[in-house]
């Protein structure tokens, strides 16, 4: 239980932090009720240093990701250091805000190198952001119906549980677009319907304008969105939707909340503006215009300064001749009476008085906060605070990725009017920059400009589409392999590519270019990349460390590291910038880096073509490593079944029974008149070849030949047990043979043994049963009982019963009619594994 719990932990954790920002708002909001302040910043500031820790150990390339980080890190000290050398540092507030509003592009360097590295599903992410509109409203529709709502401003707008009146507005506005775009996604019209009102219903009622207008503008964008798709389901019904909602909000906005307050704010104004101009006329300047005011005239602009409360506490903190100079542009009436615009005033003062130093590192949060006068404009509030070099930073980042959003979606102009997502992406940043701008608290709340983050990684990934990534060849793929020597997995993957290439363009990267090689196997229009030019060093190593040689240990040592390092990276790379819409690797370790590196638009196949005997670390390698793997391809039906009570957990990965291509002989067939027994294999101790010879010397008729053909470790061992039991008359050991040589000695064989402990798909049971020949094995976890049907086609031993196949193998031999009944089955068996039954099963992929 606690294993699939931090299992669960592992693979969702960017799910949990992002739901738990509603959540965190609601219990500030109570906090604040019962306690008067609210100490969920501990929790997000955690959350932060959490976050980057977990992206810093995951990253695979920590050394660039802390260079990203670096210069907010050199401005924080900086900064920080430049506060205490003016005596205006207040340790625990400055450094609070600092982390709180420079946030969001920590965040987001962060979690873009762990996707970058995990390969981590933006489905999620997206989902997510999707679910806490859901936590939003249905906390707001709780707290309507239990009559505990708060208002958004004096007994106006329903704001639910949320404390302030900005923020809680524009997180709002961040996450409704965003609810409708994926709502517009949904295939059922009765969805998008429901959705759609629970978003006209929360922005309708909240009383801001900013939420009416992005109410407004989400719907247009959504039409506009539906009308330019062009594989849009259901299209007709949501632009009928989203043109009601449209409507309905212009003519109900004169009933709406947005509305009164915007009158009672009007009237509030006006009023203001009276009671200013009584008080400016005084016998002293009764003949003035309030209009046409003399700004030289410095007694009459103090004295009307002093009419109004937000300045005359200015005056307080700066003194008369400050404020007089810095307002002459501004005097109005509803200058006097503009909040926002007296703390503008405040800071610029600040600003002003600072040294040069200063305003290239800002005047810090807590000089002004301190006089209660923190500004209200984000943009205008990051530059007074953080000075040039903090604002032109935080800027900048932003300016990134919007210019090359810019950049991408003019380029790609023609494809990209019609991405819906690119649009909605391009359309909230725009919108939470001006709405942080214009209402402000979002850019410098924490628990609002996780949004921003969010929806620029999102745009990040997206604009990976369109720039710096190759595009895709509809009509090509890759096989990736270690090497194109003589090996099962060798042969199949070039009989698969053989028969691949009539139809695709078919590509092998081959990581070692071995000399003995089967290339003269390959069509001629396959093309074939080596990565390393050599090969692997294993058996030199093995020999200097047999030697005790530690000179040649160290060399080899070293070569063998290289190559390791070499093996990692160069496929990687090639993964990375591969133009192929499909990708095959044919062994586990390109598999991972297959998953993790491999491009979402790319279909991703992993080719098992071992059995995996319950090996606990190849089996945690299918469990945690395969999880962006598209398909699984499996050679039987019991190894399918294994792999899918392996990946149960993995709801991304399919798992297909693709057996092998079995090359055709062209109707050539074995008489079956010769007693010859064959066996071909790799001389390794797992195909047990000793077990093999030991049982032959056991049958009965000594006429009989065993041919061996193969090479391997194993090679002298066999050799002498040949010597020991006086059998090299009738045992032949030929080494390796090519297929073709192979070819005379199947048409002349009319057993086929196999002695092996462990097999996956044994093709050389297919290419054996091709020839006619009847086999005999042991019976194996998979593979051998897929191929052979036990007294059908040859025989299944079970148990590994020596006498049994002794007694069995002897009946081949001797019983012709069984022999020749067999043979006929053995033909028929092969028809499953032929070339158009298997390529139909890639075609089926491909086109899926």
């Amino acid at each position: 239980m606690n294993n699939l719990i931090i299992k669960n932990l592992k693979n969702n954790w960017i799910i949990y932090i992002i739901v738990l920002q509603p959540l965190l708002d609601i219990l500030s909001y109570f906090q604040s009720k019962q306690i008067g302040t609210s100490y969920s910043w501990i929790i997000r500031i955690s959350i932060l240093v959490f976050t980057f820790m977990v992206c810093f150990i995951k990253s695979s390339n920590k050394k660039k990701l802390l260079l990203k980080i670096l210069p907010f890190a050199l401005f924080f000290i900086f900064h920080i250091f430049n506060l205490y050398r003016i005596s205006k540092l207040n340790l625990i507030l400055d450094i609070k805000y600092f982390i709180l509003v420079f946030q969001m592009p920590i965040l987001c360097i962060s979690l873009i190198d762990y996707i970058k590295s995990t390969n981590y599903d933006l489905n999620k992410i997206k989902n997510a952001i999707f679910c806490n509109l859901v936590i939003i409203a249905t906390s707001i529709f709780i707290s309507y119906i239990t009559g505990t709502y708060e208002h958004t401003y004096v007994s106006i707008g329903i704001l639910g549980w949320f404390s302030g009146s900005n923020t809680p507005s524009l997180i709002l506005c961040a996450l409704s677009p965003w609810a409708l775009y994926m709502l517009s996604n949904s295939k059922k019209i009765w969805l998008y319907f429901l959705g759609s009102l629970a978003v006209f219903a929360l922005l309708y009622t909240n009383a801001t304008k900013a939420c009416y207008l992005t109410l407004l503008a989400s719907f247009f964008l959504v039409l506009f969105t539906l009308i330019l798709s062009k594989k849009e389901t259901k299209k007709v019904p949501k632009i009928i939707i989203s043109s009601f909602f449209i409507i309905l909000s212009i003519i109900l906005y004169n009933f709406s909340f947005t509305s009164s307050k915007e009158l009672t704010a009007n009237e509030v104004t006006k009023e203001n503006e009276n009671d200013i101009k009584s008080l400016v006329n005084t016998n002293e300047i009764e003949n003035i215009d309030f209009n046409n005011i003399n700004i030289n005239d410095d007694d009459l602009i103090l004295k009307i300064l002093n009419t109004s409360y937000l300045y005359t506490r200015i005056i307080r903190i700066h003194g008369e001749k400050p404020v007089i100079d810095i307002m002459k542009p501004y005097l109005s009436a509803y200058a006097l009476s503009n909040n926002r615009l007296s703390k503008v005033i405040n800071s610029k003062i600040e600003f002003n008085n600072s040294d040069l130093l200063t305003k290239f590192l800002g005047i810090g949060y807590s000089r002004i906060s301190v006089q209660e006068l923190d500004l209200e404009n984000d943009l205008q509030a990051i530059f007074f605070y953080y000075g040039y070099v903090g604002f032109s930073l935080y800027l900048a980042f932003i300016l990134y990725f919007i210019i090359k959003a810019m950049i991408v979606f003019f380029k790609n102009f023609k494809s990209a009017i019609y991405d819906k997502e690119l649009i909605t992406l391009l359309f909230l940043i725009l919108l939470l920059i001006a709405g942080g701008e214009y209402s402000g608290a979002f850019l410098r709340k924490p628990n609002a400009n996780i949004y921003l983050s969010l929806y620029l990684l999102l745009l990040y990934f997206k604009l990976n589409r369109y720039i710096g990534r190759t595009k895709l060849d509809k009509r090509k793929i890759t096989f990736l392999l270690l090497h194109l020597g003589y090996g099962g997995i060798e042969t199949a993957t070039i009989n698969t590519a053989n028969a691949l290439s009539e139809k695709y363009n078919v590509q092998l990267i081959s990581f070692y270019n071995l000399k003995d090689n089967q290339t003269s196997y390959i069509n001629k229009n396959i093309k074939i990349k080596y990565l390393y030019n050599g090969e692997p060093n294993k058996t030199e190593f093995k020999n200097a460390v047999k030697q005790k040689n530690i000179i040649e240990i160290f060399k080899e040592g070293l070569r063998s590291a290289n190559i390791l390092i070499k093996k990692k990276s160069l496929v990687k790379k090639e993964i990375l910038n591969s133009d192929s819409f499909a990708l095959i690797s044919t062994r586990y370790d390109f598999s991972i880096l297959l998953s993790k590196y491999g491009r979402r638009d790319v279909i991703k196949i992993a080719q098992e073509h071992h059995h995996h005997n319950n090996n606990k670390k190849y089996i945690n390698i299918l469990k945690h490593k395969y999880k962006h793997i598209d398909y699984l391809f499996a050679l039987t039906e019991s190894l399918k079944n294994d792999y899918t009570n392996f990946l149960k957990a993995n709801k991304h990965t399919k798992i297909l029974v693709v057996p092998n291509i079995l090359k055709p002989t062209n109707n050539i067939h074995s008489d079956l008149n010769n007693k010859n027994i064959i066996s071909i294999s790799r001389l390794h101790k797992g195909k047990k070849i000793d077990e093999l010879i030991n049982i032959f010397s056991q049958l009965k008729d000594k006429d009989t030949k065993l041919y061996i053909i193969g090479d391997g470790e194993e090679k002298e061992n066999l050799k002498n047990l040949v010597l020991d039991l006086n059998l090299q008359d009738r045992v032949i050991m030929t080494g390796y043979l090519n297929k073709d040589e192979q070819l005379e000695y199947l048409k002349n064989s009319s057993v086929y043994a196999m002695t092996s402990i462990s097999e996956g798909l044994p093709m050389v049971l297919l290419e054996a049963m091709s020839f006619g020949i009847p086999c005999i094995a042991y019976k194996t976890d998979s593979g051998v009982a897929d191929i052979i049907e036990n007294n059908k086609n040859g025989f299944v031993i079970e148990n590994r019963n020596i006498n049994e196949y002794i007694e069995k193998l002897n009946l081949l031999l001797t019983d012709v009619k069984l022999k020749e009944n067999m043979s006929k089955e053995c033909i028929k068996t092969c028809k499953k594994y032929s070339e158009n039954e298997i390529i139909k099963i890639w075609e089926n992929v491909f086109k899926n």
